[in-house]
């Protein structure tokens, strides 16, 4: 998260964040019954699920080194000044995660067997004009909404619960890294020229007033709560309260130190801490 110039429009940004994560929340949800329904879910979980925490622990492990692999290759990139191919890999890559997962949650039974290829690839291309390439700010927000809640019920429904659990345990450590002494730090604070290139990243961060939250926060937020959401009702609404409350906090600690945070342990802490607990009742 980006830092912020008065208290005003931190409150301000607040609300709007607190409204985004709300509605977020719902859209989560229902893309999570569209995938159940679809029977994807029961794919994927067979496919990709596991119990075992060993193997678990690996693949979070993995991830997130993937995660810091893709950040620093991105952040050679842009400062190798190589902003057209930045713009191309980042156009690219919100189409395809956005194609893959609209096939998931999409109703096949209600249309052609031939058409649900075609359907995703328009659906994915409106996603990404609208996220990463129209000029209004606010549509920008809406797309990147619509894409990280996609891509965030894709994960959530590939993996269990201990998968996930310890995937935001791996991510949010990245973060902590990424942001304090890593690539996204070198991207956010690197010098006016190219600060100036901010459009190339277009469509990744989610711009509120002062605030500033990456896609990636958002796809995680929404994978817990996916996952969650699979397990039943009381876990969905302890799940987004903990996320939420976790945000909310974050942004307290924006206001109070005035630099860049990260933002995704608390939010990923809270809504984990939640979700472990409603299963004690």
């Amino acid at each position: 998260m980006g830092s912020p110039s008065s208290y005003e429009r931190l409150t301000r940004a607040l609300l709007i964040l607190l409204l985004i994560l709300v509605l977020q929340a719902g859209y989560t949800y229902a893309l999570t019954l569209l995938a159940l329904g679809s029977g994807a879910v029961e794919v994927l979980r067979e496919s990709y699920g596991t119990y075992d925490p060993a193997s678990s622990a690996m693949e979070a492990a993995g991830i997130t080194l993937l995660a810091l692999l893709g950040a620093t290759i991105m952040m050679i990139i842009l400062l190798k000044g190589a902003f057209t191919l930045m713009r191309m890999l980042v156009l690219g890559s919100l189409f395809l995660s956005d194609f893959f997962a609209i096939l998931m949650v999409i109703p096949v039974d209600i249309l052609p067997e031939d058409w649900v290829f075609a359907v995703a690839g328009i659906l994915a291309l409106l996603i990404v004009y609208v996220q990463g390439i129209a000029r209004s700010r606010w549509a920008n927000t809406v797309g990147l909404m619509a894409s990280s809640g996609l891509v965030g019920v894709m994960i959530g429904s590939m993996f269990t619960e201990i998968q996930i659990s310890l995937l935001l345990v791996g991510l949010s450590l990245y973060d902590i890294y990424a942001v304090y002494r890593g690539p996204i730090r070198r991207i956010v604070t690197y010098p006016a020229s190219i600060s100036s290139k901010r459009d190339v990243l277009k469509g990744l961060f989610a711009q509120m007033d002062g605030i500033s939250v990456g896609i990636g926060d958002f796809v995680m937020y929404s994978a817990l709560i996916s996952n969650s959401a699979i397990i039943g009702l009381r876990q969905l609404i302890l799940t987004s309260l903990g996320v939420t409350l976790g945000a909310v906090l974050t942004v307290i600690v924006l206001l109070r130190r005035h630099k860049l945070v990260p933002g995704l342990p608390l939010p990923a802490m809270l809504g984990l801490l939640f979700l472990w607990l409603s299963f004690l009742y």
